[in-house]
């Protein structure tokens, strides 16, 4: 074997391990298997504890290790169950004058999310997917059409609350046809029928600026199943292809004040939910290579979100007792890992278990991590009621401020489409 050869074999080899087909076809090549040198680990796979020994005529050889075993992220997460999705693509305008829309985002997304998990269909909890772009940024390139996304469809919304708190506005171009065209041709979008796909696109300029029909884009949204609703931010801009961009694809034409303030109205529960808070925080078993990275991003958007309002607070916690933020954590916490019916403690590695749990039994570490599953149920429950106060509390003194009280807000706009979408789609709510 020439040493070209051998370069060769070994590229192939390195790249596309499963193959090892194309690996012994090498005249003489021996494919040996032994077993994995670790003795912890007892729940991996056969190919996980794979070691190939390639051995060349010239009796080169050439060891392959397995890579180490990783929590899942959202992009590896797996759907085998069939569980229906909630896809939401949010497009918000970036120029200039849409700070407004932005701090909305940033405050009322979660109201959406945790609504969206009330939501059921065939007694099934769906799956909630977010994706994020943003669009008429000057810093962005020309010929990307000044649009970027910012996160693809993922369940983690703490780093969607970090790409959002990041986001400072720019001037430039505003080009809603190929934000929409981008976003439909890039995103993952599922295919299930029990499937609800829904795409917000926020902004204030003419809906027919760049070179990209927008009425291509809504009919290419019809054909993926897509429903396209269209805010248009302030009173003064043209309304008709907004609308007309809506009516394509079978969504809804919103119109909103971005520039409204939202009060920040102290409440007699905002301490103790914030005490509560620190505590749901201190409550996980993080677990894996994920956890040190997702603890610090869960704390870092509650940071930002103290910052912001008493509102965002509520929707951020509101958010955090519910389903789906525990099933979103789960690939780094064992307490959300543990509430899935179908968790086995055994399938997660040795290594990858807190210092605290490593010499437990495994009956030790289901024990003790179902006493952490009910301390958590308990202060997701003194949570919850107070934020439900904490809100009714914030929704009186609003109504008292406020004399247009027909104005809606990004949140009020954002929970009614998609609750009437989703009944149109099937979904019942659980209240």
């Amino acid at each position: 074997m020439t040493m070209t050869q051998k370069k060769t074999a070994l590229i192939s080899m390195l790249t596309a391990i499963p193959v090892l087909t194309a690996c012994a076809a090498f005249a003489g090549t021996k494919i040996a298997e032994s077993p994995a040198t670790s003795e912890t680990d007892s729940s991996s796979s056969p190919a996980s504890s794979l070691q190939v020994v390639l051995t060349a005529p010239e009796n080169t050889q050439i060891i392959i290790q397995p890579l180490p075993k990783q929590n899942p992220t959202n992009s590896q997460e797996k759907n085998s169950t069939g569980q229906p999705k909630i896809q939401i693509a949010i497009l918000l305008d970036n120029s200039g004058s849409m700070e407004g829309l932005i701090n909305q985002a940033r405050t009322f997304l979660w109201s959406v999310v945790t609504d969206c998990s009330k939501a059921r269909i065939d007694g099934q909890m769906p799956r909630i997917e977010i994706a994020l772009y943003h669009y008429g940024d000057a810093r962005l390139h020309d010929d990307s059409g000044y649009i970027q996304q910012l996160s693809p469809f993922t369940t983690d919304l703490d780093i969607i609350s970090e790409k959002l708190f990041a986001l400072n506005c720019c001037g430039g171009s505003e080009y809603c046809g190929q934000a929409l065209m981008t976003a439909l041709d890039q995103l993952k979008w599922s295919s299930g029928p029990k499937d609800l796909k829904i795409i917000y696109i926020a902004g204030n300029e003419p809906f027919t600026q760049g070179s990209v029909s927008y009425e291509d884009a809504c009919r290419k949204a019809n054909q993926k199943h897509v429903t396209v609703n269209t805010i248009l931010c302030g009173n003064w801009g043209p309304a008709d292809d907004w609308k007309k961009a809506a009516s394509i694809s079978e969504g809804k034409f919103l119109q909103l004040d971005h520039n409204e303030l939202i009060p920040d109205i102290k409440t007699p529960y905002d301490q103790k939910i914030m005490d509560l808070n620190e505590q749901l925080n201190l409550s996980a078993v993080p677990y894996g290579s994920l956890a040190e990275d997702a603890l610090k991003r869960q704390a870092a958007q509650d940071s930002n979100t103290f910052q912001m309002n008493t509102s965002a607070v509520n929707s951020r916690f509101s958010l955090k007792t519910s389903d789906h933020y525990q099933e979103s954590t789960s690939s780094w916490d064992l307490v959300s890992a543990a509430e899935s019916d179908d968790f086995d403690i055994r399938s997660v590695n040795q290594e990858d278990l807190p210092d605290a749990m490593k010499n437990m039994s495994d009956e030790e570490k289901k024990n003790y991590l179902q006493n952490k599953v009910e301390q958590r149920k308990k202060l997701m429950q003194e949570l919850d009621t107070l934020l439900q106060k904490q809100k009714e509390f914030i929704t009186q003194e609003i109504e008292k401020q406020k004399q247009d009280t027909e104005a809606d807000n990004l949140e009020s706009l954002l929970l009614q489409t998609t609750r009437d979408q989703a009944i149109r789609r099937g979904y019942q709510f659980e209240e």
